[in-house]
């Protein structure tokens, strides 16, 4: 079992998150990558239309 913090500064909270198995095997860049885009923070375009 390993224990993931989510700390949200505007709001002064904090969420703990557990994971067991397979999603222990797959945290790391896949866990960080899925955390960004589920709360929005990885929206940005990395190719924009402007610098083709």
């Amino acid at each position: 079992m390993r224990e993931y913090l989510h700390i949200d500064f505007n709001s002064r909270t904090v969420d703990r998150n557990e994971l067991h198995g397979e999603a222990i095997a797959r945290s790391g860049r896949y866990l960080i990558a899925k955390t960004l885009i589920d709360c929005g923070a990885a929206s940005v375009d990395p190719f924009p239309l402007k610098t083709l």
